[in-house]
């Protein structure tokens, strides 16, 4: 499976379990209208000539498409590994013959030959009726998310208050009543998340991002906003769009940020299911009898990082942790 090398070049998850499941550890607005407010770690893709850690570089996947259902009946569209695509200069990242196409009907691997999905016993393609696509992932910090409705944990009359991994996280004491503040002329209720998070995204979405690679050069010095949305078709298409933010976010430190981001694995490794959990401590513990506001600005005891910013270099993505300033931008 590739890591992202772009311009060195020519050209289900199931929820369930513990704290450690790789969903809770994604950027995954719930509601259309609700979006989350993030920094990239992972560069766009790695600028030839520049060296970029192998944990933070971005991944590029190629995925089949398979229909998923939910205990409660409900259906979702499931991505499944696609080990005849992904190879590297060694060959196969994982081995065909431990391709999850075995675990949905099929006789024998591959997934995929020439682009198109095998077939099983009966000869059906067994609900892979596409051509694998390619999905891609970054780290993120992930700041906050602005939810549409108070947290369905602790909102008695939430539709999803009684939801399995509602009550899960109340008997796990995570009961968080995020804050309700005003963006425009909008209310939302705002989670401070404060963690490194895993972005996927499909091809057009990272096609919006390049525009920003390409004018900036640097995806990593600004804060964005990743929206869901619904397309003006009125066919109900989903889709996201990563937009420049100007929401306060707070300082976190350098040294504090850096020693998490050395410890993050690798992007393929997540994709292909060779790391199913993980534990992300948040960079601010938050403490419940402390004022909100601290969320918003800098704590006086930590550095005043802004100072020296442009001398950051690829493998030191935050060197400044707040917002870009605007004369900072105005210099792109």
């Amino acid at each position: 499976m590739p890591l992202m090398d772009e311009f060195a070049k020519s050209g289900s998850t199931g929820r369930s379990g513990g704290t450690n499941q790789m969903w809770r550890h994604k950027v995954r607005p719930r509601e259309i209208g609700e979006f989350a407010v993030i920094r990239f770690i992972s560069p766009f893709a790695n600028p030839e000539g520049v060296t970029t850690p192998k944990n933070l570089l971005a991944d590029e996947s190629y995925f089949v498409y398979h229909m998923g259902q939910h205990p409660n009946g409900k259906r979702f569209t499931n991505y499944v590994y696609c080990a005849d695509l992904n190879q590297d200069s060694n060959g196969h990242v994982v081995e065909p013959s431990k391709c999850q196409c075995q675990l949905l009907g099929y006789d024998d691997p591959p997934c995929y030959v020439d682009g198109k999905p095998s077939r099983n016993s009966n000869g059906t393609p067994d609900g892979f009726n596409s051509p694998a696509k390619q999905r891609y992932h970054y780290w993120v910090l992930h700041y906050y998310t602005f939810h549409l409705s108070q947290n369905p944990v602790v909102d008695s009359n939430h539709p999803d208050h009684s939801a399995p991994w509602a009550v899960s996280r109340r008997e796990s004491g995570e009961v968080d009543v995020w804050e309700e503040v005003k963006v425009g002329n909008r209310t939302f209720y705002r989670e401070s998340v404060m963690r490194p998070h895993l972005l996927e995204m499909a091809r057009p979405t990272r096609e919006s991002l390049r525009t920003y690679a390409t004018k900036y050069g640097d995806i990593t010095n600004r804060v964005y906003e990743y929206h869901k949305q619904q397309d003006s078709s009125g066919r109900g298409f989903i889709n996201y769009q990563i937009l420049i933010s100007d929401i306060e976010v707070p300082k976190l430190g350098k040294d504090r940020v850096q020693a998490v981001i050395d410890t993050l694995p690798r992007l393929d490794r997540i994709a292909s299911n060779q790391i199913q959990g993980l534990e992300l401590e948040p960079f601010v513990a938050e403490d419940k009898e402390v004022n909100k506001k601290a969320m918003e600005k800098a704590t006086e005891s930590l550095p005043d990082v802004t100072e020296g910013a442009e001398e950051s270099s690829a493998n030191d993505p935050f060197e400044t942790m707040g917002n870009t300033d605007s004369k900072d931008l105005e210099s792109f």
